[in-house]
């Protein structure tokens, strides 16, 4: 018997040499374990897997595999493990696609990158500023992975405008003594900082009024903008702590308006500015001298309507406008002023009806609300009825209506 044993060995030689002359398995086909890819936020980042499989569909292991963006501004991709598995990372808004290439097979995916913001941040460079100064505070909107959103335009509001303004810009006014929040929006989304309005100094408040009001031809400005203690100035006087009290300036040839930074008066009790030749409206600002007692104005040519503001003045006792031009209708809110003893607004330009509300000043001795008879083109033209609720009037000895 032959013996087989050299042919098999040459068999089995020959079947070796055949498999180390077979090649690394070619690539047929790519895919990725996504399509597409959505950013909301810069700064994050996704996986994509890819699969590469031969001619018979089998999964090529470690694969050679490229990966490129199309647009790294947009999105970048890396590939730091595993050749098979990359991180794109969102870098700025827009689009991009992601293209995996292993030999001849390819596959691809788009990225859309838009940041949403989910936060905003306000930051005000001061807790506290003068009336008469202004700060501009800054706003931040950031996304969910906390990266700033660029170019977010912000609406800008204050808590209460007659304390301090803000612009379009975040530039903030301080207009009035007083606690106030600004407050920056962005959609839905919105932050606010807390302020306060300090006011200014007496002195400065006191300049402010002899600029408003042509000081220099005052009939006597003794002593104003000078460096004399502020008791010295002509018509100022200050209570035992040494704050201004009684500003007494009648008939002394006032003219021009009267200024908002009087709202910075805080120990304000008599405001005495008749026979004058002021013009202009009643600031609003005078809603601030929460003290004051005594508001006198008869004889000058104030205009434009009475402010609602005047009910926050509820110390108030005495409240002279006769011979002026104040227009529009009385405002109701003078009902809050409880402590009103005298209310004069005789031979102005009022029209509308008497408002009932004037029957809830039960400490009111006179109410003088008279016309002009004499020139139907000037004076009051209250209309309507006389108001039943004036019968509640209890401590009235004066009432003048026609």
């Amino acid at each position: 018997m032959r013996s087989t044993t050299p042919r098999l060995a040459v068999l089995v030689l020959a079947a070796v040499a055949a498999c180390g002359e077979a090649g690394p398995p070619v690539p047929a086909s790519l895919s990725l374990s996504a399509t597409s890819l959505s950013f909301s936020s810069l700064a994050d980042t996704a996986h994509l897997a890819a699969t590469v499989r031969d001619e018979s569909g089998e999964v090529i292991l470690e694969p050679a595999i490229a990966w490129i963006s199309l647009d790294a501004a947009v999105a970048r991709v890396d590939a730091p493990g595993q050749p098979s598995a990359a991180l794109v990372t969102s870098v700025a808004d827009g689009s991009t696609t992601i293209t995996a290439t292993s030999g001849a097979a390819t596959a691809t995916a788009t990225v859309q990158v838009e940041q949403v913001a989910t936060t905003v941040a306000v930051t005000a460079p001061t807790d506290s500023l003068i009336v008469g100064d202004s700060v501009r505070m800054t706003a931040e909107a950031s996304d969910a992975v906390g990266s700033a959103v660029a170019g977010a335009l912000f609406s800008w509001e204050s808590s209460d405008p007659s304390i301090a303004t803000v612009d379009d810009d975040g530039w903030v006014r301080a207009r009035a003594p007083g606690p106030f929040e600004i407050t920056a929006t962005l959609g839905p989304l919105s932050a606010s900082a807390a302020l306060t309005s300090l006011p200014l100094p007496e002195r400065r408040v006191l300049q402010a009024i002899y600029e408003a009001t042509g000081g220099a031809l005052w009939k006597d400005n003794a002593n104003w903008l000078t460096d004399a203690p502020l008791a010295d100035w002509y018509g100022v006087h200050l209570n035992d702590n040494g704050y201004l009290q009684h500003l007494l300036l009648t008939d002394n040839g006032l003219i021009g308006t009267i200024p908002p930074e009087i709202a910075s008066l805080a120990h304000l009790e008599s405001l005495h500015l008749g026979l004058n030749s002021l013009a202009g409206p009643l600031p609003p600002e005078i809603r601030h001298l929460k003290l004051l007692k005594s508001l006198e104005l008869t004889y000058n040519a104030h205009t434009g309507p009475i402010p609602p503001e005047i009910g926050e003045l509820t110390a108030l006792e005495w409240f002279g406008a006769f011979g002026n031009r104040f227009s529009g209708e009385i405002p109701p809110e003078i009902g809050n002023l409880t402590r009103l003893e005298s209310l004069d607004l005789c031979y102005n330009r009022l029209t509308g009806p008497i408002p009932p509300e004037i029957g809830g000043l039960t400490s009111l001795r006179r109410l003088a609300l008279c016309g002009n008879d004499a020139n139907p083109t000037e004076g009051n033209r209250l209309s309507g009825e006389i108001p039943p609720e004036l019968g509640n009037l209890a401590n009235l000895r004066v009432l003048r209506l026609g």
